[in-house]
């Protein structure tokens, strides 16, 4: 336990101190996590001395974990109902002292960035200044009832006991009422929002779109009634959604600070504060662990397809991204190999012409959403995509790359469908060509969206959300039905 100044004098006010708790009261995340997270980028070998940091008590694990930990104090989730009451309170300067169970090293930093705290208590890396700790310090400090306190969650009831007004912040509705909901002495601050609904945000199943690939062999080898092909291929489904997901958590949790910065990823469930740093911490194994064991359940092969892809997505968040044509060659192996693990799956082998197909279609769409992302940028007046490794000079070459191999994909279709075996997989393989120029239209319209600056988002899921690509996808799906019925007549 720490008791430090932050620069303010004391305050004039004969109001009593107002005592707030940092981690999901003032803030809406936990600095434990933040900090435990910190080190996993920074420094992932410390973690292995987690268990015997704990062995020594949670005030010593804070303090390890916040050693040489620099948190972006302005980007973090504040509650804004509480800090602007704070913004009154310290205006009319009533003492206001901040009350952490985190180490003091991370209390100080929150407390000098905003700047009207008149003192700080925090663990000291002995002492974890939580529940009945903290209410013994704040009773021996202003006495029995001489401070009003803002907590959230079961631990502060001790110290909720022994203070005049009582704020509940950001608190589940069962603190409330054990508390009293319609005393005088409680006030309720930011309800706690639905985290069931944030947890189904956080696994994006709006990109569980793009796994519906797996189908791709499944369909091309017209084996639409065969229960064990559409068992494989939907058991695949299954667990490419659940890794992809837990590749999206882990994803989050590593870009906490890039996200928080950024207009629209701010909102994200951990960044933003709604769902636990915590959650997500067993979210992306438990998803990841899930979906490789379903894979090994339908093939060791498919297994080995998961867990390239797997491996291929770490590497591209942590390096690969940042490297220019390497991230979009990345990207479009993301898709392919979604069709050649559909075929492992269902038992139907990708053949080479759709592998080369899928190859050049998925590698013009990567490019189409790096141009897109060059155009926002463009919009913004900003020259860089940061660590990206492009500028808005690039924009036009890149362009030319993504157009010309969407042109040479369907140059691909077009040379199948005069193939011997387009001739001994279909009854009417004539009907096919009208395939190539729907398709052409469709990719024609996403180049036109982008360079209007209309793609807002991957350009698959743009086409889920788009009418136009649903009439041109059933256009097609018409053509490959008509080749596989036959000539009408």
């Amino acid at each position: 336990m720490l008791e430090n100044t932050s620069g303010q004098s004391r305050s004039v006010s004969q109001q009593p101190p107002l005592c707030i708790d940092l981690d999901g009261t003032l803030l809406k995340t936990d600095t434990l996590w933040e900090t435990f997270i910190a080190q996993l980028k920074s420094r992932p070998w410390r973690l292995l001395l987690v268990p015997f940091w704990l062995l020594s008590g949670r005030a010593c694990l804070k303090q390890r974990l916040a050693e040489g930990a620099k948190l972006d104090c302005a980007s973090l989730p504040y509650t804004g109902q509480l800090l602007s009451l704070l913004e009154q309170a310290h205006a009319a300067q009533r003492p206001l002292i901040l009350v952490s169970a985190c180490d003091s090293s991370v209390a100080m930093q929150i407390a000098e960035h905003l700047g009207f705290f008149t003192e700080v208590i925090a663990s000291d890396g002995k002492t974890n200044l939580k529940g009945r700790n903290k209410a013994r310090v704040l009773v021996e400090r202003f006495g029995r009832g001489g401070f009003d306190y803002a907590g959230n969650e079961r631990a502060d009831l001790a110290v909720w006991e022994v203070s005049r007004e009582r704020l509940v912040v950001n608190a589940p509705r069962g603190i409330v009422q054990r508390l009293g909901g319609n005393s005088e002495t409680v006030r309720e601050l930011s309800p706690r929002a639905n985290r069931l609904k944030a947890f189904v945000r956080a696994l994006r199943c709006h990109q569980w779109s793009k796994n519906t690939l797996v189908f791709l062999p499944l369909i091309a080898a017209h084996a639409y009634f065969s229960r064990e092909a559409v068992t494989g291929a939907g058991l695949m489904f299954v667990a490419w959604c659940l890794v992809a997901s837990g590749i999206y958590v882990l994803n989050d949790l590593l870009d906490l600070e890039a996200d928080r910065r950024h207009p629209t990823k701010r909102l994200r469930p951990f960044a933003s504060g709604d769902l636990p740093l915590s959650v997500g911490i067993v979210m992306a194994p438990a998803l990841l662990i899930s979906g490789l064991m379903i894979a090994t359940l339908i093939s060791l092969s498919c297994l080995a397809a998961l867990g390239l892809y797997c491996a291929l997505a770490f590497a591209y968040s942590s390096h690969l991204k940042k490297r220019s044509l390497v991230d979009v060659f990345s990207l479009a192996f993301f898709f392919t190999v979604r069709v050649v693990g559909g075929g492992l799956a269902s038992g139907y082998p990708v053949s080479a012409w759709l592998l080369a197909f899928a190859g050049f279609l998925f590698l013009g769409l990567a490019f189409l959403k790096r141009c897109s992302e060059l155009v926002c940028i463009q919009g913004l007046g900003r020259r860089h995509m940061g660590s990206r490794g492009y500028g808005v000079v690039d924009l036009p070459v890149l362009q030319m790359f993504g157009v010309a191999s969407a042109f040479v994909s369907i140059m691909v279709l077009s040379l199948y469908v005069n193939s011997a075996v387009a001739e001994a997989q279909y009854r009417w393989p004539a009907a096919l060509w009208a395939a190539g120029p729907f398709m052409l239209l469709w990719l024609c319209r996403l180049w036109l969206a982008t360079a209007r600056g209309e793609m807002s988002d991957d350009p698959i899921v743009y086409s889920m959300k788009d009418w136009v690509s649903w009439l041109t996808g059933a256009c097609v799906l018409a053509t490959f039905i008509a080749a596989t019925v036959g000539k009408p007549g």
